[in-house]
C-alpha cells in the first residue's frame, strides 16, 4: 500500500521514539523529526470517531511464504468484518 520496508521501519523507531522521548539526543531530535516529517498517517472521520489504517504485511521469498500468505489474508478478512 505504498510502503517500503525502510518506511515501516522508520515509522517503529519513529513511534517508539515518541513513547520514550528521554532516550533521544537533544541535536538527535531535530534530524530524526526532519526524516520523519514525509511519513503519513491516514485518519478519517466516521460516525464520530477517528478511523487509523492498518496495513497489513504479509508473503516474502522465504519458504514460510505460504505460511505468511494465509495467515495475512485471515488477518484481512478479520479487519474487513469489523464495521469501524
Amino acid at each position: 500500500v505504498g510502503f517500503s520496508h525502510s518506511n515501516i521501519l522508520r515509522t517503529i523507531i519513529h513511534h517508539a521514539c515518541l513513547r520514550f522521548p528521554s532516550l533521544l539526543l537533544f541535536n538527535e531530535k531535530k534530524s530524526i523529526a526532519k526524516r520523519f516529517a514525509s511519513v503519513k498517517h491516514s485518519k478519517t472521520r466516521h460516525e464520530g470517531k477517528i478511523r487509523h489504517k492498518v496495513f497489513v504485511i504479509f508473503g516474502g521469498e522465504t519458504s514460510e511464504r505460504q505460511v505468511s500468505l494465509m495467515s495475512g489474508t485471515n488477518v484481512w478478512l478479520n479487519l474487513q468484518s469489523f464495521n469501524d
